[in-house]
């Protein structure tokens, strides 16, 4: 059985373990992560600082921007069940299921350690007071249990095909079944496609069910490149780069736009804040497609004096980016 575990059955009735725990795997994290080689005790604190202190980015989730505590306990949860692929997802329910009925002696310890793992990775985002700038990445060390769990799950699920219908044999029923799952993930991962944020797995309906769900569109304005081509039409003039300025330095390098097309910068507005960077004095401007950017439009359309974009990018019909040109200079795009 299981339950209930006791402390020495979890680490494995030896007190190296519980050492290793707590003295090599530190000592790893700083053998492998060279930056940490100098001045290992001040960059220790930088780096836990920085995500102690850090920002809350704004993140839009089931129709609510969130960019403060208390959030949610369930975005972590949620997020993944709309961002793994579904066939990953429904491989790992047995997987899991056959961990937890096992018993957790020293044949299974490497699972009871993954689980441990994933949970000291994607835990932490159920207190509701976790930062969730950069959502997913932050607990990525989850999803190779979760992808391991699957794997559990796909054969466990072929032997049971290969039990019913035993002309097939268990090799074969494997076979078959492990390449269904990874093609069924191959084609969500190729669909997704170049705008990739922007979609979400067939569980929530793809990038449509994930507008529809309220969940973010896009982020550091990645697809701001599917309409570079659109700005190098325009005539020259300062372009209101929005969220992918930080991008536009490279977009001029590479040669994406002219040189004209320089990044309008930051703008005062008067009041003492910069609400509105580079919008009054740009020929273009483009506004990526998040719920906390909606005030750009309004921005954009009282200093250039309409309310219609000369283009808008979609992925699969979902709007991510709007392209706005003051219409006096406006070229067809």
């Amino acid at each position: 059985m299981l339950w209930p575990l006791r402390l020495v059955d979890i680490v494995g009735f030896r007190w190296r373990v519980a050492a290793s725990f707590l003295v090599v795997s530190p000592l790893v994290l700083v053998a492998v992560w060279p930056w940490l080689w100098l001045d290992p005790i001040g960059h220790i604190r930088s780096w836990l600082s920085f995500h102690a202190t850090h920002v809350h980015y704004n993140f839009e989730y089931l129709g609510t921007n969130w960019n403060h505590p208390r959030f949610p306990w369930h975005v972590a949860l949620v997020t993944t069940l709309f961002t793994v692929p579904v066939a990953t997802i429904v491989a790992a329910l047995p997987g899991f299921g056959l961990w937890i009925k096992q018993r957790w002696d020293r044949e299974h310890a490497p699972g009871l350690l993954l689980v441990l793992s994933s949970i000291a990775s994607i835990g932490p985002f159920f207190l509701g007071t976790t930062p969730i700038f950069g959502a997913e990445k932050h607990w990525g060390p989850a999803i190779p249990t979760l992808c391991i769990a699957g794997a559990i799950g796909a054969v466990w699920a072929a032997r049971e095909a290969a039990g019913a219908l035993p002309r097939i044999g268990e090799r074969v029923a494997i076979a078959v079944v492990g390449m269904a799952i990874v093609g069924a993930c191959v084609v969500e991962t190729v669909t997704a496609e170049p705008y990739a944020l922007t979609w979400y797995n067939a569980l929530a309906g793809g990038a449509p069910g994930g507008a529809d769900l309220g969940m973010n569109r896009q982020f550091w304005g990645v697809a701001a490149r599917g309409v570079v081509d659109v700005i190098r039409q325009q005539p020259k003039g300062a372009v209101y780069t929005h969220d992918a300025s930080l991008a536009w330095g490279f977009y001029e390098k590479f040669g994406l736009v002219p040189p004209g097309n320089r990044d309008a910068g930051e703008h005062p507005t008067g009041d003492g804040t910069w609400i509105a960077p580079g919008v009054t004095g740009s020929r273009t401007a483009i506004v990526i497609h998040e719920k906390h950017f909606n005030r750009h439009d309004y921005l954009i359309w009282k200093a250039y004096g309409t309310v219609r974009p000369i283009a808008v990018l979609r992925s699969d019909g979902v709007p991510i980016v709007s392209v706005y040109a003051r219409p006096e200079r406006a070229a067809a795009p």
